[in-house]
């Protein structure tokens, strides 16, 4: 959200606000210098929240509803007409009778405020091979060997490294999936080549694999952002069961092959598409996620979040929650993958016993032999801030997992 840098609130505080004064009960007065708001203003928000709810907490537009005198949208169009035979905004002005400022406005409104913009490049159209191993890159760089420190930190230029040779890093792209598989070796020539050519397919049968995302966030504006909101948040689960079933099918991948990782929200990602298509991945490792749909805003800061989830206090959004809610629609007796569930002691952002909860239970469902283990960080929260030794331990046992539960033997050249 784009806040006037001297904004003295935003959606948040005016939900600590509503919370201080409508659940525990201090007066505006207080609520409102807790958060240095007036308490006019206080007033303002609280009544804006109960007329409207939650939606009622975040900023208007302040455009106004009526315009007197707006210009005939005609005009508008002839403006954009007369640009696209390359007028000026001064002679467009003149032939239609509207300010300069005006028409300036209009046309970078539309992406036309310069002439450039006029015929645009034509997208750069690139190729890419449909089955892997088809076409490889090749390429050789060549690195100076470094025998010892040098004058930066020493500061002294009379010890010097002379001819101890040079280093040479091969590196081979698959055209259709873009993995990688890079090697220093002593020789740029014959066999450094071949070495590089013939270990890139086993480098990439080996591999991790490719990795995705889901939709439902603000990267392509307000409309994709709600239309994984609330009752919609099964479009999201449906995206990503959807980008799975397609690796799958284009062979990037296997099932047994495919592992699913997401922390906090993407950790209620991880439980809800575990939940749906147990049968669709090879191993998941939900990290502090939000699995207790129906009970989420009783936890810490939970109750800030009913502005994306909707709550379960609102009997229009409770069917939704518990549709997809990962504690509640674990199936007693069904076949999950190999599952790793991460949590820490101290997480104030999403309570651990949502991974807790999850854990028991999806033990006590387990209808198979593979494992479900749960890692407790202690001393730690969610996740920001955490020293490099938690963070080099967390993803050791990550990667460790997945390598013993999707079975991928040590790549051997």
């Amino acid at each position: 959200m784009d806040l006037h840098q001297n904004a003295r609130s935003c959606p948040a505080s005016r939900a600590v606000l509503v919370e201080r004064v409508v659940t525990q009960g201090w007066t505006v007065w207080e609520a409102a210098g807790s958060i240095g708001m007036s308490e006019q203003r206080a007033y303002v928000w609280l009544s804006r929240f109960r007329a409207e709810g939650q939606a009622g907490l975040h900023d208007r537009s302040s455009r106004p509803h009526r315009i007197v005198g707006r210009t005939p949208p005609e005009r508008m169009e002839r403006a954009l007409a007369l640009r696209q035979g390359k007028r000026s905004a001064s002679e467009i002005a003149g032939l239609i009778g509207v300010p300069r400022s005006t028409v300036a406005r209009w046309l970078r409104r539309h992406g036309l405020g310069r002439l450039r913009q006029l015929a645009p490049p034509e997208p750069v159209r690139r190729y890419q091979r449909e089955v892997v191993g088809e076409l490889r890159h090749l390429d050789v760089k060549k690195l100076g060997r470094i025998g010892q420190v040098g004058h930066r930190i020493t500061r002294d230029r009379r010890s010097r490294s002379r001819g101890i040779g040079w280093e040479f890093v091969h590196v081979a792209i698959d055209d259709a999936s873009r993995m990688a598989y890079v090697e220093v070796l002593e020789d740029e020539r014959g066999l450094g080549n071949g070495r590089a050519w013939c270990k890139i397919p086993l480098w990439i049968q080996k591999s991790w694999g490719p990795w995705t995302t889901y939709g439902g966030g603000g990267e392509y504006g307000e409309e994709w952002h709600q239309a994984g909101m609330f009752e919609r948040k099964q479009n999201v689960f449906d995206d990503f069961i959807a980008a799975a079933e397609w690796l799958i099918a284009k062979r990037y991948t296997s099932r047994d092959r495919l592992s699913i990782y997401g922390g906090s929200n993407g950790g209620l990602l991880v439980g809800a598409v575990l939940n749906q298509r147990p049968d669709l991945f090879g191993a998941a490792v939900p990290a502090v996620g939000v699995m207790d749909m129906l009970r989420y805003q009783k936890f810490t800061i939970g109750w800030a979040w009913a502005s994306e989830y909707g709550s379960s206090d609102d009997p229009k959004m409770l069917p939704a929650l518990r549709a997809y809610s990962p504690l509640h629609n674990i199936k007693p007796g069904a076949c999950y993958p190999p599952t790793l569930i991460t949590t820490a002691d101290h997480d104030d952002r999403v309570f651990p016993a949502h991974s807790f909860k999850y854990a028991a239970t999806l033990q006590a469902a387990q209808g198979c032999a593979n494992p479900i283990l749960i890692r407790i960080e202690t001393r730690a929260g969610h996740g920001a801030g955490r020293p490099t030794a938690k963070l080099i331990g967390d993803a050791t046992d990550r990667l460790a997992f997945l390598t013993k539960a999707l079975v991928m033997p040590a790549p051997t050249f």
